[in-house]
């Protein structure tokens, strides 16, 4: 769930399960709703031009289906309204391997990228193994119009993802830092009502 680096040691990994199992049961039943709702409205946009992807990698031992429907479910709704406010459709895919980000990364459908889970400046952990930088330019991926929103922690040396996938690399957002599960939730809903993370 938290990384290492982060403050707070054992103790803010303890207080942060509770927080997330306490919040997820007062929100869970009004994102379920939402989720449904943003559904419908979603099919209706028109520019199918956005992929989001949610990974089921984590350090847990979780199942990875698991995490990925998690993320799923509180992180749809805030993501998905951003995206049809502008007229985007957004696909969806859950529990992403590492091949299907990289084929439907090669997709000139999509102009705008979601990543969401684990990852850094410069690659995205799908659910069975690393994305990298490298990986986008060896594969020949075109640079997109759009942007790049990264819901995963910042940081990382090296080529960034948003250098080798968008023309313009200052389109979108990433975090620069580790950060924890509650603060990418909030993140997507400031993302909502116009503030960068």
């Amino acid at each position: 769930m938290a990384h290492d680096d982060l403050p707070g040691g054992r103790k803010r990994i303890i207080l942060e399960g509770i927080v997330i199992a306490i919040g997820g049961l007062a929100i869970a039943p009004v994102s379920l709703l939402s989720n449904g709702l943003m559904k419908l409205i979603n099919c209706c946009t028109s520019d199918n031009d956005t992929i989001a992807f949610t990974s089921g990698f984590d350090y847990s031992g979780a199942p990875k289906w698991l995490i990925a429907k998690l993320c799923d479910l509180f992180l749809y709704t805030p993501i998905t309204v951003k995206h049809n406010i502008k007229g985007h459709h957004v696909k969806w895919v859950s529990n992403v391997k590492r091949d299907t980000v990289l084929n439907m990364l090669s997709d000139e459908q999509y102009q705008n990228v979601i990543l969401i889970g684990h990852g850094n400046n410069n690659s995205y952990y799908a659910s069975d193994g690393k994305v990298t930088a490298e990986d986008i330019l060896d594969k020949g991926i075109k640079k997109k119009e759009g942007a790049l929103y990264q819901h995963t922690c910042g940081g990382g040396d090296g080529l960034k993802l948003r250098d080798v996938l968008l023309k313009d690399p200052s389109k979108g957002y990433t975090f620069d830092r580790s950060i924890y599960i509650t603060e990418n939730y909030l993140a997507a809903w400031k993302l909502l009502f116009g503030k960068k993370p």
